[in-house]
């Protein structure tokens, strides 16, 4: 296991579950962590696609698991405090649409890959 990329998900409604999905089908991928604010999704989706943990925080299950990679796939308002959480952590990040929801968010969000050891990358893949 230590060939495979460690990928962590916040976020399984519909876009989340199309990303674990995808992640699910790669054999150089491990799902480590998914966190959804509903934990009924987090488990559903944990059980239908065999990732390791589940947390309600995304924050705390990124800071907690230290993945090699995070995809954002939360509702809008939400991505970038934890796009930037992971960013300070050293972590890249894959952001689904919206990136950011004000001009202000996006400076911060490009402010926060600035000063981090890692990138973010807009998700425009589904």
């Amino acid at each position: 296991m230590g060939d495979r990329v460690r990928l962590a998900v916040a976020g399984a409604g519909a876009f989340g579950r199309e990303h674990i999905r995808m992640l699910a089908a790669s054999s150089d991928v491990e799902i480590v962590g998914i966190a959804d604010a509903n934990r009924a999704a987090a488990e559903a989706a944990a059980r239908d696609f065999g990732a390791t943990e589940i947390a309600s925080d995304a924050n705390e299950m990124t800071s907690r698991l230290k993945p090699d990679g995070l995809i954002v796939a939360t509702p809008g308002p939400t991505h970038v405090a934890i796009a930037g959480h992971a960013l300070g952590l050293g972590i890249p990040v894959l952001v689904e649409k919206p990136v950011a929801m004000t001009p202000a968010d996006a400076t911060a969000l490009v402010e926060a890959e600035g000063t981090s050891a890692s990138f973010v990358m807009p998700g425009h893949v589904l």
